[in-house]
C-alpha cells in the first residue's frame, strides 16, 4: 500500500529542517529535527495504525481520524537532537508519495471553530492585545510569520478579564507557523479550552522587545 510521505507540521524551533519519514514493511519512522509542540499533526492515511512508540525516549499516544493523525508528544523526551517515532500499520507499505500539503491540528473537532483572525499585527512597547469581543472557551491560537528582534522571544497568554493572565506559551521565536493548544488541567489530564476574551503577546529579550505577526488566529468552542 502506497501512503503519503509524512512531513511533520511546522513547529517552532531553531533548526532549519522540520523532519520527514522512512518506512520498512508495516512500519513508518517519523524523524523530527525541530523543537516540537505538544501535538503533532500528520496527513490522512488510508492505512490503520495499530501501534506507536518513541524510539528516542518517552511515551507517545495517538488519535487517527478522517482529518489526520494526532500524535501526543507531551511525554516524549524532546531534549534529544532529533525525535524518532515508530508507527506500525495494519497493512504493508509498498511505497510513499510526496505529501505537499500540511494539515493544521485545529482541523480536529475538539478545537471547535475559528472565531477570530487578525492580520499584519505590530506590537507597541513590546506588547500586543487582541480582544475577542466575548467570553468564550478558547482552545487554540495560531501564529504565522512571527518576526522578533535579534534573540527576542514572544510570550502568549489569555485572560477572561484583562487583568489576570494564564500562560499559554513562553519563548516563541521567529517562526513561519506556531500552533498552540490553550488548555487547562482537569481530572489528571490537560484538556483544550480556557474561558477568555483577550489574547496577549509580549516580547522580551534581545535588542528590541517589539515584534510583528502576519496572522493571528483563535479557535474556540461554545460554552
Amino acid at each position: 500500500m502506497v501512503i503519503p510521505f509524512i512531513i511533520p507540521k511546522a513547529v517552532p524551533g531553531i533548526r532549519k529542517n522540520g523532519g520527514g519519514s522512512t518506512y520498512n514493511g508495516k512500519k513508518v519512522y517519523v524523524h523530527i529535527f525541530d523543537e516540537t509542540s505538544d501535538l503533532l499533526v500528520l496527513p490522512v492515511l488510508n492505512n490503520k495504525i495499530v501501534g506507536a512508540k518513541c524510539l528516542t525516549g518517552g511515551e507517545i499516544s495517538y488519535n487517527q481520524t478522517s482529518q489526520g493523525i494526532m500524535l501526543n508528544l507531551r511525554k516524549v523526551d524532546t531534549m534529544k537532537e532529533s525525535v524518532i517515532i515508530e508507527l506500525t500499520f495494519q497493512d504493508s507499505i509498498t511505497g510513499m508519495a510526496l505529501q505537499k500539503h500540511r494539515l493544521s491540528m485545529f482541523t480536529d473537532p475538539i478545537y471547535g471553530q475559528l472565531i477570530s483572525k487578525s492580520e499584519n499585527l505590530q506590537s507597541a512597547n513590546g506588547s500586543l492585545v487582541v480582544k475577542l469581543g466575548q467570553l468564550i472557551n478558547v482552545t487554540g491560537i495560531g501564529l504565522q510569520q512571527i518576526q522578533t528582534g535579534t534573540e527576542g522571544v514572544v510570550t502568549v497568554e489569555v485572560s477572561a478579564d484583562g487583568v489576570s493572565w494564564k500562560l499559554v506559551k513562553e519563548g516563541v521565536r521567529n517562526s513561519k507557523l506556531v500552533e498552540l493548544t490553550v488548555s487547562q488541567f482537569n481530572a489528571g489530564i490537560h484538556l483544550p479550552g480556557v474561558n477568555a476574551q483577550f489574547v496577549r503577546l509580549s516580547g522580551k529579550g534581545g535588542n528590541n522587545p517589539n515584534f510583528q505577526v502576519k496572522q493571528l488566529t483563535v479557535y474556540a468552542r461554545s460554552n
